[in-house]
């Protein structure tokens, strides 16, 4: 009995110094999620203030693409939006990453990213595609819009579903930067700053709502705190 006594004493300590262990692991862990949370939103923003210049143009073909892309995307605008190339100013233009073109792959083309000398001159282009109905090139529709990083394109792609649907209804709806939804109704305006809230809002069943780094660490204090009192109970 005494020999069994001191095990148990020696488990009983061997458990508690884990629990120690595992609260303060858990506590370094939301301090470092914390830290790269703060460092990830500053880099999300410098490279976003960094394009804040540019504009993507979307669906053009990849047909022999000319070697001087600026005066490319100059005459494109020129011919679409109508806007005198002197106003353009382009100061680079360049086709999205490195990969495959879409003609030997199946792909979409590659978007065209074309940086402007003010945010004035970019803000013209975009108004005046924004404004029309639709803007053609060489027989097909193309799309220009804002240069976003990955994660914020995400972000507000994940908007597209619930705008959709109040489409369908009538409802007007546009998404403002960095990544909320406008809703303009007879009595107001009304903002989401997530889909699943506007889904929800509107009848719709909510997405999947991504987890981020903070909800992993509040699962594990969770898990630590029901372990330390069912221990006790028993």
């Amino acid at each position: 009995m005494k020999g069994m006594k001191e095990r148990a004493t020696a488990v009983e300590e061997r458990v508690n110094c884990a629990e120690e262990r595992e609260t303060i692991l858990v506590e370094v862990m939301e301090t470092l999620t914390q830290d790269m949370d703060e460092m990830q939103k500053r880099v999300e923003y410098l490279e976003n203030k960094s394009r804040q210049m540019n504009v993507r143009i979307y669906n053009v073909k990849e047909n022999n693409d000319p070697a001087n892309m600026r005066n490319f995307v100059e005459t494109l605008l020129h011919e679409t939006l109508q806007i005198p190339k002197e106003q353009l100013g382009i100061v680079a233009a360049h086709r999205s990453g490195a990969t495959q073109k879409a003609d030997a792959s199946g792909n979409k083309p590659r978007s065209i990213i074309a940086r402007f000398p003010t945010w004035e001159a970019k803000q013209q282009v975009l108004k005046a595609a924004w404004g029309k109905k639709e803007v053609l090139y060489r027989g097909g529709r193309i799309y220009l819009d804002q240069d976003f990083t990955a994660k914020l394109q995400t972000q507000r792609k994940g908007f597209m579903r619930i705008r959709s649907h109040l489409k369908e209804k009538g409802i007007k709806a546009h998404v403002r930067y960095p990544a909320k939804l406008f809703v303009l109704e007879e009595n107001g305006t009304r903002i989401f700053n997530t889909p699943q809230d506007a889904e929800q809002a509107y009848g719709l069943t909510p997405s999947a709502r991504p987890k981020d780094r903070g909800e992993w660490v509040h699962q594990l204090k969770l898990l630590g705190w029901e372990r330390v009192r069912n221990g006790s109970e028993g």
